[in-house]
């Protein structure tokens, strides 16, 4: 007698690779992610894990139709889109928690390609990228600037706001700032000499004397930051679309100047500190527009 052994496939119609853009790999381990339809924050799924490192959903409400069809004529023709939103924590406290929305299902069969600033700018993402927070353990072969954001506006803390860097090699790197208005930006030292991890090249300064100048520019749009039902964090396309704010690099009481940016020293091995002048953080005026 011979066993018939049918095979069964079944679609997923979301699957989200996290990276990590300043090790420039992809986090697979001690994330939770959850997705809901948009008007139901009460019928949470947890993703699972795939061999490749993805987290991928099943049983979404509203998609079991189209898992259980394997996914055929999406391209030719696609079912009623539904809006999901997806939240993301880390266990570990390494990287800011995000939520956003996404349309399912996607025009394309595949990864959730999500349309984000990268670090450095990239014009195809190799994941969704996540940004530290200011409790991630930061190694010495990374540079570290850390801050605390207040709104001149209103005197309270700069929550979500995105906080970037632009080093002397025409890079740049991002953070965004906690409910809290700190923030943890990290990047590899800019160009660094080819002597590093070995010996200096003769005539060079020492690797530990070395300094750094990038500009630090801050988005932050409070205005136009959108709340997502089930959470209470904004939503991440929002954060990353603010236009750019003022930074006052002294006190906003007395010269009132303000620019678009604020160069900072990075010495090696040293965390670095943005802040006004005279103050333990560093203030802030939102965009107008």
């Amino acid at each position: 007698m011979h066993a018939h052994i049918e095979n069964f496939t079944r679609f997923t119609p979301l699957g989200i690779k996290f990276w990590d853009p300043v090790q420039d790999k992809a986090i697979e381990q001690d994330l939770e992610v959850t997705a809901w339809p948009a008007n139901n924050p009460g019928s949470k799924v947890h993703a699972f894990k795939t061999y490749s490192g993805a987290f991928s959903f099943r049983n979404l409400p509203g998609l079991i139709d189209l898992e259980l069809s394997g996914g055929t004529g999406i391209e030719d023709s696609p079912p009623e889109l539904r809006q999901y939103i997806v939240s993301v924590s880390d266990r570990q406290n390494r990287y800011l928690d995000v939520s956003f929305s996404v349309s399912l299902p996607l025009p394309y069969k595949g990864l959730f390609l999500a349309q984000q600033p990268s670090s450095p700018v990239s014009e195809t993402p190799k994941g969704f990228y996540l940004y530290s927070s200011i409790t991630r353990h930061v190694s010495w072969q990374y540079a570290e600037i850390r801050g605390e954001l207040t709104d001149v506006t209103t005197g309270e803390v700069a929550s979500h706001a995105l906080v970037r860097a632009l080093t002397d090699d025409n890079e740049t790197w991002f953070g965004i700032s906690d409910s809290q208005g700190r923030f943890l930006l990290v990047l590899p030292y800019p160009g660094l000499p080819d002597g590093f991890g070995g010996s200096p090249i003769v005539g060079q300064v020492p690797l530990h004397l070395q300094s750094w100048i990038v500009e630090l520019a801050v988005g932050y749009q409070p205005d136009a930051l959108i709340g997502l039902k089930g959470t209470d964090i904004p939503s991440y396309v929002t954060i990353l679309s603010q236009k750019s704010a003022s930074i006052f690099s002294t006190n906003p009481d007395v010269s009132g100047s303000a620019a678009s940016s604020l160069p900072l020293t990075i010495n090696f091995n040293q965390a670095t500190i943005a802040r006004t002048d005279g103050f333990s953080s560093l203030y802030i005026n939102p965009s107008a527009a």
